[in-house]
């Protein structure tokens, strides 16, 4: 009886406090002076540049109450409607068509704050260059003011391959970015060519598989360009183009055959180019005034094949920038250099195993 007793008195203790508390929430007063007024960390939420018809990685901002009052918000809404394309969760509560994309009585109490989620798909643009797309998230107080957030992205026209596959000779080409979605596989009696300027983005578990043949013809101010689709930043002074890793890069398989790298940018990959073992009497391989930038892996792997390599740079990798493996490899009049910034476990510029057949390094720069 005297546990039960002490029980019951604990219990009736815990329920006062929690109805104090209750009732001090519940007394607390909210504000309709038009002086007081939330603040945000951000005035402008900035999304980057975008592709159309892709989801954007979600943003977020803060919004505080440094008043001495609670305030309450009528309303949360976008300015258009959901006429742009922005989804936006304000503090759980998501601005979706049946609610007319807008959320009410949304309290904030004093020295509180709310946090808002914030994602763009943007509809086609019909222009070649990226196009502002905007819209405001207006915050309407019972006070009668309204403040505004406003949201703004860049949005671009692309291209998407899903998965292609080239079974028969094929010509991609485009003035758009081409954004590449599960990879590009060509096989082995087509061949690939990609015409001058066309730009590749490839997301993040995409590469380019040949088994056939592949010509890149990039013309000098007219390079091909391959690289990961992240145009946002990982921090405000690094953008995602300039971390290694984003794509997974060319891999010539051992049936691949009569290849051409030419006037190509191939950055930012795992392993740039990938060249598996086949018949190295034959041409496998020619790279000539070629970057290949920033790799997470290897730059060029060579094994047992015939390659050259001319007027090229191949820099900056975590494992060799240049790494060959027996075969048949002349490289000249190149730049190859290992300055990875990212890990201080990089390899040397050039590495190699024997027994090699041949392998010429004429009128180059190596360094690192």
């Amino acid at each position: 009886m005297k546990r039960k007793k002490g029980f019951l008195y604990i219990m009736g203790v815990g329920m006062a406090m929690s109805a104090l508390l209750a009732s001090c929430a519940d007394d607390e007063s909210f504000s309709t002076s038009r002086g007081d007024v939330l603040s945000f960390s951000v005035d402008t939420l900035k999304m980057d540049t975008t592709f159309s018809n892709v989801p954007t990685p979600t943003r977020s901002f803060w919004v505080y109450n440094r008043t001495g009052k609670a305030l309450r918000c009528q309303s949360v809404r976008l300015e258009n409607g959901n006429q742009k394309g922005y989804r936006v969760n304000v503090d759980g509560s998501y601005l979706g068509t049946e609610a007319g994309f807008q959320t009410q009585n949304v309290e904030i109490r004093k020295g509180d704050s709310i946090r808002v989620f914030v994602e763009l798909t943007s509809a086609m643009q019909n222009s070649e260059e990226p196009q502002l797309v905007s819209d405001n998230l207006v915050f309407a107080l019972e006070s009668g003011v309204e403040q505004k957030v406003n949201l703004r992205a860049f949005s671009w026209d692309a291209m998407k391959l899903n998965s292609l596959e080239v079974k028969q000779d094929q010509l991609l080409e485009s003035t758009l970015p081409v954004v590449v979605y599960g990879g590009i596989r060509v096989d082995e009696a087509a061949t690939l060519t990609i015409a001058p300027g066309t730009q590749l983005y490839f997301h993040e578990n995409a590469g380019l598989q040949v088994f056939g043949s592949l010509k890149i013809e990039g013309e000098k101010d007219r390079e091909v360009v391959m690289r990961g689709d992240r145009l946002d930043h990982m921090f405000d002074y690094l953008p995602y183009d300039r971390t290694p890793g984003q794509w997974q890069g060319i891999r010539l398989m051992s049936s691949a055959h009569d290849c051409r790298i030419s006037f190509a940018d191939i950055h930012s990959a795992y392993d740039a180019v990938m060249i598996e073992a086949g018949d190295a009497t034959k041409q496998k391989l020619l790279i000539e005034n070629a970057t290949i930038h920033n790799s997470q892996g290897y730059g060029v792997r060579i094994d047992s094949a015939k390659v050259q390599i001319y007027n090229s740079q191949i820099t900056n990798c975590l494992k060799h920038p240049l790494y060959v493996e027996g075969g048949d490899v002349e490289v000249n009049g190149c730049t190859i250099a290992q300055f990875y910034p990212f890990d201080g476990r990089r390899e040397s510029a050039i590495g190699f195993a024997s027994p090699l057949p041949r392998f010429e390094v004429r009128n180059s720069l190596v360094t690192g």
